[in-house]
């Protein structure tokens, strides 16, 4: 099971950077965002039914940990390092909201990061697993009120 998670981390790593390289502005990557905001979501509930103890973790780190070592809590080998860091295609990706033990809810969003976050949309999903954006950037706007992606 370990290696087939890691084979299909490794390949959605692959298929996001593809997708990602054609600009490095934040606005052009809106197939890249989601596609790796779905890898951190199917990490979520992969992560959550191997450790029903925790639930859901609001620790990007939790979801990697390659490198060494056997799979845990705290180093579950589900996705790449890389997007594990919080920083890909210009954006900033942060998980939040797992206010119980177990957690049974979380949040993802992913913003703009820095300057290149004019007129590029943020993103964001719960463990419904329902993609929204908001046009305005601000994850906070997205929980609120962001539609739905087609």
């Amino acid at each position: 099971l370990t290696e087939g998670l890691k084979a299909r981390a490794a390949a959605s790593s692959a298929i996001s950077v593809s997708q990602g390289v054609a600009s490095s502005s934040p606005g052009a990557n809106t197939t890249a965002v989601p596609t790796a905001m779905r890898d951190i979501l199917t990490a979520e509930q992969t992560y959550a039914t191997s450790y029903p103890k925790v639930g859901y973790t609001c620790s990007l780190t939790d979801l990697d940990g390659f490198g060494g070592g056997d799979r845990n809590e705290h180093q579950a080998m589900l996705i790449s390092s890389s997007l594990a860091s919080g920083h890909r295609y210009g954006y900033v990706f942060q998980l939040s909201g797992c206010t119980t033990t177990p957690a049974s809810t979380f949040r993802l969003t992913a913003s703009p990061s820095g300057s290149n976050g004019s007129g590029a949309r943020a993103f964001c999903t719960d463990q419904t697993g329902t993609m929204r954006y908001s046009d305005d950037g601000n994850p906070a706007t997205c929980l609120v009120s962001g539609p739905s992606l087609p």
